[in-house]
């Protein structure tokens, strides 16, 4: 059932230790950055010692759905979305004094065989060693307890045999008895009976190597969630620094590296695991296996999305799976619009962007960097239209202004108003999704973008504000050779100033933008552009369906755009012939001179 590549790195592993079976909850890929808030984060933080619970305080909270009002139907659940996360109804006794002497407080018993552990994150989870069993449903309340036990009557009427390296998970939900089995051999997990890719919010897998990987994954996932009654696989810390130093090299060494951990993040990483293995013997052994399980979790994303050990593995930013297809031509109809309406600045911000979303996968640390420039080209934007709004408003207090060039400054100041607002807006919106997690900005950019416009209408509103002060500089230009068309056309000085000053102030501007249009069609492939490494939580996540092969939708990497401009091949021809020219009447000249 795995393939090859699996098989390879199931042959580093081997099982070894006494990986006794226990009911095991995977957390999702990502927590919540709070109670009130369902939004992953990705990031997890242990914090609360993991020893075996001989008292525990009686329990006050449960779960947020009434019990006997759950499906008796049997879910396949992923250990990545593990419930809980879910939110908590709190319903315990409210204690106002504290009686006089020491306090002791009893538990609610467990049912017999039953042990509790706590997360190093707090939570606390129930292990069934006899019959390899494990959940977070709480099992001091009778009526949770009665229904993990009437699933597991259930999943043992079933044809799939429990083997002492197998362990079961069974979760109460609102969707039923959810549950999953994970082997420890094959450092998988599987289900009782065939799941459809969609049952576990997965559009569809490419290969059966994305496959493995995906179940691997969801492996650590699993043993990161239940770390105190598991062993972690042999060699699998040693193995997973290997990783992180490679890794750590590619990035530094490479622009367009899908290492997906920040030197920052690597580092607090590498330091966790070599003090674990300096200290194996005096560390808890349920941090040192949440840890190791938790970086393996997010390494293993990363693979999985990147198709790790396929032959189309993704090995470079500048790669892409999948069949190029041509923009639409509404798309391209709207992209020449933009070049000339709003001075081709929403292309290139639109070229970012699906550098950015390029094979619908996101690197955190390239999207802060793209935000940062953003926040910086709406600071210098305001600050440029505040400027200009103000020389508008002196403008109209001369007395002799006309009205065609009062109109021209009235709309220059209108564009230079627009200008700010919009960039305000903008700074306000996205001043607070500069950190944020990659998971979000894929949501992000998968909402926004269709099949038929791509990216470009958050790339238009993204250039809106360069976009506006650009109109409001040319209606401002227009008012003033307006004005002095009306105020010393009559003069003969005046028309040859005019004229001259119209000219020399035009064709630099011209030549300039010019330059920079070429500048931009001849930039060679991706490899280029990207930004230096930044440092924040999840650096690799991906929507929904997002390791799919890309279409249409996707920009042609790599491949060096061709040049569309033949007037700025003429104009360079022009002036380098020009300047050769003059260069060599001025050698001959100097020859001339010299001879005797």
């Amino acid at each position: 059932m795995h393939t090859q590549q699996t098989q390879m790195d199931q042959n580093l592993f081997d099982a070894g230790g006494s990986n006794t079976s226990t009911l095991l909850t995977s957390t999702a890929a990502s927590s919540p950055t709070s109670l009130d808030d369902g939004k992953p984060t990705g990031i997890f933080s242990g914090s609360v010692t993991g020893e075996i619970l001989t008292e525990e305080p009686r329990s006050t909270s449960s779960l947020s759905l009434n019990s006997t009002l759950v499906p008796k139907e049997l879910v396949p659940l992923a250990p990545s979305n593990n419930p809980r996360y879910a939110d908590i109804n709190f319903i315990g006794e409210k204690i106002e004094a504290i009686d006089e002497g020491p306090q002791t407080s009893s538990p609610d018993p467990l049912p017999s065989q039953w042990r509790a552990y706590i997360h190093p994150e707090g939570k606390p989870y129930y292990h069934d060693q006899a019959r390899n069993l494990a959940t977070y449903a709480n099992m001091r309340d009778p009526t949770i307890s009665d229904q993990v036990e009437n699933a597991f009557q259930k999943l043992s009427a079933t044809k799939v045999a429990l083997v002492p390296h197998h362990e079961l998970v069974i979760e109460i939900s609102e969707d039923g008895w959810c549950y999953y089995f994970a082997d420890h051999k094959k450092l998988s997990i599987f289900w009782a009976r065939k799941v459809e890719a969609p049952e576990l919010d997965v559009e569809v897998f490419n290969s059966k190597v994305q496959r493995d990987l995906w179940l691997q994954k969801e492996y650590w996932h699993h043993l990161h969630n239940f770390p105190f009654h598991n062993d972690l696989p042999k060699d699998s810390a040693s193995q997973l620094m290997d990783a992180l130093l490679y890794g750590g090299v590619d990035h530094a060494s490479s622009q367009t590296s899908m290492f997906s951990f920040t030197d920052a993040q690597r580092e607090t990483y590498l330091s966790a695991l070599r003090t674990y293995k300096k200290d194996e013997e005096g560390s808890c052994k349920g941090h040192r296996n949440s840890t190791t399980a938790r970086i393996w979790s997010l390494l293993a994303e990363a693979r999985f999305l990147s198709h790790h050990g396929h032959e189309a593995a993704r090995i470079d930013r500048s790669q892409r799976i999948g069949v190029v297809g041509k923009d639409s031509r509404i798309l391209r109809c709207l992209q020449a619009l933009t070049r000339i309406l709003l001075f081709n600045t929403p292309n290139a911000h639109h070229l970012h962007l699906k550098r950015l979303w390029l094979g619908r996968i996101v690197l955190s640390e390239h999207w802060q960097r793209f935000a940062k420039e953003l926040l910086d080209e709406w600071s210098e934007t305001t600050l440029l239209a505040t400027v200009l709004l103000a020389a508008d408003v002196s403008f109209w207090s001369v007395s002799d202004l006309q009205s065609w060039a009062a109109l021209s400054i009235w709309i220059s100041a209108v564009f230079a108003l627009g200008s700010i607002v919009t960039a305000l807006l903008q700074s306000r919106q996205h001043r607070g999704r500069v950190l944020a997690p990659a998971l979000d900005v894929a949501t992000y950019m998968s909402r926004v973008e269709t099949k038929t416009l791509a990216l470009l209408p958050l790339a238009i509103t993204y250039a809106l504000p360069y976009c506006l002060l650009m109109w409001s500089i040319t209606w401002f230009g227009v008012g003033m050779v307006t004005f002095a068309v009306q105020t010393f056309w009559e003069l003969r000085v005046g028309k040859v100033a005019i004229i001259y000053m119209a000219v020399i102030g035009t064709l630099p501007i011209i030549f300039s933008a010019l330059f920079a249009w070429n500048i931009r069609l001849r930039r060679p492939s991706v490899a280029g552009w990207l930004p230096e490494a930044g440092a924040f939580p999840w650096p690799l996540a991906s929507a929904r369906g997002s390791f799919t092969q890309a279409g249409s939708e996707d920009m042609q990497a790599g491949q060096p755009p061709r040049m569309k401009t033949s007037l700025t091949r003429r104009l360079t021809a022009f002036l380098g012939a020009s300047v050769r020219a003059g260069t060599t009447n001025d050698v001959e000249m100097q020859r001339g001179v010299a001879q005797p």
